[in-house]
């Protein structure tokens, strides 16, 4: 049996149960006074007791210490929320407890870390009224192609499609902005500043002190400091890759082959590793005498692209062939009904591991 003081943080592994005999906790937002919660995840949670509690549990504690008290901030605040914070601060669990306390939606702008849908996309979860454990639980409702895994490579193009899915929304009471974890250097203040001053947001809640200093004196009234989680949840940059990595399989693993007319994607075919795009001459390989544009043939193969019906961004493919003889690009993608396609810059080996992409100028 464990016990717990008021205004306690229990920090907790899954998978396993949790058995309350009295009191209240809260885990994620999801209060409980009696029953059992059942924690399928091999993950971490923060169980916070809101009185004196008694409960059974076989999951493994990592620690233990007075609550950071992000129940008691978030509880009164409602309306449009950013969370802004480093990686690997929470939050992505401070968003999905917003939704879990108060409703609503919310849209990932994490594209290097995406829960909602793939990385490299932003996207808004649908309205649900059960509450989630992890966001990555949720649905999606919408999705915009971003093409990249950090807002660096276009900072305004990442602002836009975030605001493109706010305004489509805007009569959502409840609107919460997980906003990505890049936050150092001038480029990244004047990311999350245009961000600010374009959604003009009820609230925005920092992870640090030091974003609020950064911060113009007219947006700190609507800033609210909330303490990080204190510990080292080993998200670092291999964690991270496999994260995306096992993203990606998962929702290409039950994919099929589609062949789309090449001049849809990459122009018109002149001859052989020779195309017409853009105005200019693109070559499928690195070689002298080169005019216009020029990229390799291997260097598309595995590129991600978003997938566009009817207007509206239906998924994610990957470019598995490119024949300029026969006129037509392979797309491996779980979605068949597509009439447009949105390159990226990322592309995927056959594991699923990432490297950029770039056409670049002939010299």
């Amino acid at each position: 049996m464990i016990k717990l003081d008021r205004d306690t943080d229990l920090v907790i592994k899954g998978p396993c149960v949790i058995r309350i005999n009295s009191g209240k906790i809260s885990v994620n937002g999801i209060v409980l006074i009696e029953g059992q919660l059942d924690i399928h995840e091999n993950d971490t949670f923060t169980l916070t007791s809101m009185d004196v509690s008694s409960l059974d549990s076989n999951c493994e504690i990592l620690s233990k210490y007075p609550t950071l008290g992000w129940h008691k901030i978030i509880n009164d605040l409602d309306g449009r929320i950013i969370i802004l914070g480093k990686q690997n601060s929470g939050k992505t669990y401070l968003s999905n407890m917003l939704l879990n306390m108060h409703g609503g939606k919310i849209i990932d702008a994490d594209v290097g870390q995406s829960s909602l849908f793939l990385p490299t996309f932003v996207s808004i979860s649908s309205r649900q009224v059960e509450k989630k454990l992890k966001l990555s639980e949720r649905a999606y409702e919408s999705i915009e192609f971003f093409g990249d895994i950090t807002p660096l490579t276009n900072p305004r193009l990442h602002i836009s499609l975030i605001d493109k899915l706010y305004n489509m929304n805007k009569d959502e009471k409840n609107l919460v902005i997980d906003a990505d974890g890049w936050i150092n250097g001038f480029s990244a203040l004047k990311h999350k500043l245009e961000l600010i001053y374009r959604l003009d947001p009820d609230y925005i809640l920092v992870f640090n002190e030091k974003i609020l200093s950064d911060l113009p004196i007219e947006i700190r009234r609507k800033v609210k400091i909330i303490k990080p989680f204190p510990l080292d949840v080993n998200r670092n940059i291999k964690t991270r890759k496999m994260y995306r990595k096992n993203k990606y399989r998962s929702y290409f693993s039950k994919s099929l082959l589609v062949d789309v007319d090449i001049r849809e994607i990459l122009g018109s075919p002149l001859s052989k590793n020779l195309l017409f795009a853009w105005g200019e001459e693109v070559q499928l390989i690195d070689e002298q005498p080169c005019q216009g544009y020029y990229i390799e043939r291997e260097e598309i193969i595995g590129l991600i692209v978003g997938l566009l019906h009817k207007g509206k961004i239906a998924g994610a493919g990957l470019i598995k062939q490119v024949d300029e003889v026969n006129q037509k690009v392979t797309i491996q993608s779980p979605i068949t009904a597509f009439d447009g396609v949105i390159l990226g810059s990322i592309a995927l080996n056959n594991d699923y591991d990432e490297r950029r992409v770039k056409i670049k100028r002939c010299l």
